[in-house]
């Protein structure tokens, strides 16, 4: 099923920051501190004229506990636009019990859950562990997977009919398949789809330990990648030891763009990698930076050496809060100006590093950006308080607009 009228999203990246509106709403993925309570959706007023600015405005709760929503994605996006379907369902794939929900969002302030796809759906593949979720232009959903039903690494793509809401099997073609997976991002005008690694679920879900990351065999190093057309992979690119847990992937958003960018989430390093004169892919490492709360100036890490910083930075306090964590998950504003913050990346991970996110819950808070002149700085104005209601003391992952972003939308090249 191919695209062919108009639809969804934008025609370009330009045209989405020129014409896109301001963010009003934003639907943000909450983990449950309680294990004996389910994940929820929330809904967040992010408009400064509303009444109910800053705040929770709505809880969608899923239907089982110890699901660990993680990433979200849409039934359509950007990459369909001349759809005349419309972008109205929310993909919640589930890390833990590989349970996907498929939720409603025709009513943005008050979602519902539309349909679940239980685990067995995708456990008659024989694949587990779903992550990111994205939309194809041919008019299909595509979660990636990570894990076998051992819970071994094994990288693979789950489809979804983005009509019917039926699973209909996995991506690839090739008997050959990728040792772990985690994220992808396609760019079908270079026949190419690259994916990254993460680990062996039976491992990281446990939590992190040190020994385990030093074991290729158990943390991937590498970026896949594969044929847009063939469904096939082609070729794996080794970052080596200082590209472990390559994570969150993004080719430049020019949809003619042959080169993007990746994080490495234990070296915490970032690779540019890009389309070579041969034609292959290759990476390079063109960043270095750490982040966290375990080296703030109150913690009982010590730091013996920083090239920029004189002493450890202070701890932060927004409206008289403290952000506990650091932050992980990152959405920005159409137009470039404002830049959002969550401080929860993994449920398990969290306890272990940031366990004081367990007992207040995290927060989200806003970044203004100047395009202008550069810089940014943090909006004292500005919080989301993840653990205000004890009732539901949450941990706030990834987050996501109705009308589409720039993490959830990818663009074609127009067609003239």
């Amino acid at each position: 099923m191919e695209c062919s009228v108009c639809g969804p999203g934008y025609r370009s990246p330009r045209e989405a920051m020129i014409k896109g509106p301001r963010e009003k709403l934003m639907y943000v993925v909450s983990i449950h501190t309680d294990p004996a309570k389910a994940d929820v959706l929330c809904t967040v007023d992010v408009d400064p004229d509303s009444s109910t600015y800053c705040q929770i405005i709505h809880k969608l709760r899923m239907l089982a506990v110890g699901d660990e929503l993680h990433h979200s994605g849409w039934n359509i996006c950007s990459s369909c636009h001349g759809s005349s379907r419309k972008r109205d369902t929310l993909v919640l794939p589930s890390l833990m019990s590989d349970r996907v929900y498929l939720v409603d969002t025709r009513d943005e302030k008050a979602p519902k859950i539309k349909k679940v796809l239980e685990p067995k759906e995708m456990h008659k593949y024989g694949i587990s562990t779903p992550h990111t979720s994205h939309c194809l232009p041919t008019g299909e959903i595509m979660i990636s997977t990570m894990g076998n039903l051992n819970g071994d690494g094994l990288g693979e793509f789950f489809c979804i009919d983005a009509e019917t809401l039926e699973a209909k099997g996995t991506w690839t073609r090739s008997q050959d398949k990728a040792t772990f997976g985690y994220d992808f991002w396609y760019q079908p005008y270079h026949d190419t789809l690259v994916a990254t690694e993460w680990g062996a679920p039976r491992v990281f879900k446990r939590g992190y330990l040190s020994e385990d990351a030093k074991d290729p065999k158990i943390y991937g190093r590498s970026l896949n990648v594969y044929s847009w057309n063939e469904r096939k992979l082609k070729q794996t690119i080794n970052l080596g030891d200082d590209g472990i847990a390559p994570l969150e992937i993004r080719f430049l958003h020019d949809p003619l763009a042959a080169e993007g960018f990746v994080g490495c989430a234990v070296t915490s390093n970032v690779y540019r990698f890009y389309k070579a004169e041969d034609n292959s892919w290759k990476a390079e490492k063109v960043i270095q930076v750490f982040l966290g709360g375990s080296i703030l100036s109150d913690s009982q890490v010590r730091v013996t050496h920083d090239e920029e910083l004189n002493s450890q930075p202070s701890p932060i306090h927004v409206k008289g809060r403290r952000l506990h964590g650091a932050p992980q998950m990152l959405q920005l504003s159409l137009d470039g100006r404002r830049l959002y913050v969550t401080t929860s990346i993994f449920k398990p991970w969290d306890k272990q590093f940031y366990p004081d996110l367990f007992k207040y819950g995290s927060t989200m808070v806003k970044l203004d950006i100047d395009i202008e002149r550069g810089g940014m700085k943090l909006d004292e104005q500005f919080l989301v308080d993840f653990g205000a209601d004890k009732n539901d003391v949450l941990l706030a992952h990834e987050m996501r607009y109705p009308g589409g972003d720039c993490t959830s939308d990818i663009w074609l090249p127009e067609k003239h």
